[in-house]
């Protein structure tokens, strides 16, 4: 579907859509991963028109989900796979690398490494919600794809929105992010 985050900046472009690089990022990791993209904010920031136009460039349905008070992605998305959550919780807990390294296999070995403690370091601080495996191993696969051989600020801010769901989540750890990155 696109070949680059360059890619995708171009036929948002096109389509009279100005991505930033962020936007463009998680379209082309959701791309690649097969993953849906969601988006939240107040009223009138532009997040019909994001997903409109994504659903035009790509020829794809546009499905939206109006929340509100009582009902967030997460009740309307992946509250019935809960059991399943809380599994991978517990495992997050004790085994991520080897989760990363069974369901990431390309992933180099120190790239992993750097992986799993910025994931632990992140879930041990104050978030609204911390990573789950899921989150964690679609961060990874993001990485992968993007050819990252090691975490860098740069990459880590363009990339975390894979780990990270809730804005004033990514607003913390972005803040934190040289103790994340600290070895």
């Amino acid at each position: 579907m696109f070949e680059s985050v360059e890619e995708v900046q171009k036929r948002f472009r096109d389509a009279r859509y100005i991505a930033s690089r962020r936007v463009s990022t998680v379209v082309f990791l959701a791309a690649r991963m097969g993953r849906p993209v969601l988006i939240e904010g107040p009223a009138g920031v532009g997040k019909t028109e994001l997903a409109k136009t994504l659903s035009d460039i790509t020829s794809r349905p546009l499905i939206r989900l109006q929340c509100y008070e009582g009902l967030d992605e997460g009740k309307a998305l992946y509250e019935w796979k809960y059991a399943k959550q809380l599994l991978y919780t517990q495992l997050l807990r004790e085994r991520i690398g080897e989760i990363i390294r069974l369901k990431v296999p390309e992933i180099p070995e120190q790239l992993a490494r750097a992986v799993v403690a910025a994931v632990q370091k992140i879930r041990a601080m104050d978030l609204r919600k911390l990573p789950s495996v899921s989150e964690s191993l679609d961060w990874a696969r993001s990485l992968v794809i993007l050819n990252a051989r090691e975490l860098d600020p740069g990459i880590v801010e363009s990339t975390l929105t894979m780990l990270v769901k809730h804005e004033k989540d990514l607003e913390r750890v972005k803040g934190s992010l040289d103790k994340v990155l600290a070895e």
